[in-house]
């Protein structure tokens, strides 16, 4: 027998936003959902939104040949009800959400099965009566049914069944008992970041992702439901910058979901509590971003979890007298703010503060901070000729993205002289995703972002930061990215594309042929103000 199954996902959720997206056992959720539940009786197609924010989500599907439908967002029963016409078949429809993974076609046959022999207009799991964990969810109606229901306010509309559910003398729950010890304390709906954790912690745990039965992953569940769960240790390059935490800075908030930004203290250090959660733990800061030291410091005085800082000593001019005076209070003052006893990076904003230091000074230097390796932050190629050979800097940072790649020949001799790189503005500060651009670069706007989608279409890419992300991380001798962030919900759509596949060789020739003549002032962000 078919069966239509409609499984509605968006990516504006307010608790954890583009959830449908995130990795789990490998495939993007929505992905993962759709795969499990693959089998041939199945007429398979994910409700969305037409909103924007779901246009990467569409993306998404189209390139694992997934059938979706778009349709209302804040009415998702109209939504259904409109997905329900297109179909060209009377069969039976089932429902199903995008945030649980755990539903297969076993438990989906048993509860059409219950359906068919009580013969029911609806069917339905409660978690409770069936004790199932908090999430197994499968509603199973015949289209009339649902056309039938006219839903009288915004809860009904968004929760499409529930005034079904609420009907005097409700004779659609199921009455299937699942499991005969109780499963209905356990949770297994990612809603939150800790439920994304969780889940993904158990698929970890699931010999087959793609054919472990729904009731073998509840099992799992059910033994680590008490375990403390560690941070993910997926992203060793990745750096988070906090230029964002302090002040304002790039462009502009470039994210499409979510564009307001963090206000309060509390706010932007839950910021990055979800960042070292997510396994990003190193963050790049510095004395100039405001803020941003006494942030960390905090959240560093009050967690557990060990972050890995690197900041920037202050730009001081050249000309002034006493500078190591100036360069010991600046330091002084970022040990005071991060409280910590170690940095691991401590950079020198300005290349010629550093080379007017001797290497006795430089000593006295890395002593007062604790810090581990010096560093220092350039701007153009040619400064690298008064640093490459000096034996105290262990870390260069430097500007590198699918437009300014004018490092790119200096990778092998970064490597060659034993240095550390890490690499900043990979998405021009936000440049390559906003609307408003400088007026003296106005002009070059249209064609390079045409240009840009063209090679996210061309190579599979979801969006322009999924293209981005991919062409950097095809340099393997990159160790480390600088990404800036606004708020969570950006951090999230982030994290979703952060362990996606690097561009391949003849990718990566085929776009710096065409931007390799873009002039100097649309990359280089100091000239964006003249």
């Amino acid at each position: 027998m078919k069966l239509n199954i409609i499984i509605q996902a968006r990516c504006s959720s307010s608790r954890l936003p583009y959830k449908s997206l995130m990795p789990v056992a490998g495939y993007p959720l929505i992905v993962l959902i759709a795969k499990r539940l693959k089998h041939e009786n199945f007429n398979i197609i994910i409700a969305t939104s037409k909103h924007e924010s779901d246009d990467d989500l569409c993306k998404l599907l189209d390139l694992y040949k997934i059938k979706y439908f778009r349709g209302d967002l804040k009415n998702v029963y109209k939504r259904f009800c409109d997905c329900i016409k297109t179909f060209k078949n009377n069969y039976l429809t089932l429902r199903l959400t995008g945030d649980n993974p755990f539903i297969d076609f076993r438990i989906i046959n048993q509860v059409v099965k219950e359906f068919l022999l009580k013969k029911k207009n609806y069917n339905y799991i409660d978690y409770r009566s069936s004790n199932v964990p908090y999430g197994i969810s499968v509603e199973v109606f015949k289209q009339k049914f649902l056309k039938n229901l006219k839903p009288k306010n915004s809860l009904e509309k968004e929760h499409v069944t529930i005034c079904a559910r609420n009907f005097k003398n409700n004779k659609f729950k199921s009455n299937i008992v699942f499991f005969n010890s109780n499963y209905s304390n356990l949770n297994c709906s990612i809603d939150n970041l800790n439920d994304y954790l969780l889940i993904n912690f158990i698929f970890s745990k699931a010999h087959n992702p793609l054919r472990t039965s729904w009731k073998d992953l509840c099992k799992i569940l059910k033994k680590y439901k008490n375990k403390k769960l560690k941070n993910l240790d997926l992203n060793k390059k990745i750096i988070l910058g906090t230029a964002q935490l302090g002040d304002k800075y790039g462009v502009n908030n470039f994210f499409k979901i979510n564009k307001k930004n963090i206000d309060s203290l509390n706010e932007r250090i839950k910021l990055i509590d979800c960042a070292s959660k997510l396994g990003i733990t190193k963050f790049d800061t510095a004395r100039v971003y405001e803020n941003s030291e006494n942030i960390l410091g905090l959240y560093s005085n009050t967690s557990n979890a060990k972050i890995e800082v690197h900041t920037k000593i202050s730009d001081i001019e050249t000309r002034k007298k006493n500078i190591m005076n100036k360069i010991k209070f600046s330091i002084n003052q970022s040990v005071t703010k991060l409280k910590k006893k170690k940095i691991k990076i401590l950079y020198f904003h300005n290349y010629k503060n550093l080379i007017s230091l001797n290497s006795k000074n430089l000593k006295f230097v890395k002593k007062l901070s604790s810090c581990k390796n010096i560093g220092v932050s350039i701007y153009e190629t040619n400064e690298l000729d008064f640093l490459m050979k000096n034996k105290s800097i262990d870390y260069f940072q430097i500007p590198f993205n699918i437009l300014d790649t004018r490092f790119k020949n200096f990778f092998s001799i970064f490597k060659r002289n034993k240095k550390k790189f890490i690499v900043r503005s990979i998405f021009l500060q936000g440049l390559i995703f906003s609307s408003h651009w400088p007026k003296i670069i106005k002009n070059y706007k249209k064609n390079i972002i045409k240009k840009l989608y063209f090679f996210a279409k061309k190579f599979n890419r979801v969006n322009l930061i999924d293209l981005c992300l991919a062409y950097v991380n095809f340099y393997k001798d990159i160790n480390g990215v600088v990404v800036g962030i606004d708020n969570k919900s950006q951090l999230f759509q982030l994290f979703s594309f952060l362990n996606n596949k690097p561009l391949k060789y003849n990718q990566i020739k085929e776009i710096d042929k065409y931007f390799k003549k873009i002039p100097k002032i649309v990359y280089d962000t100091r000239g964006w103000t003249a």
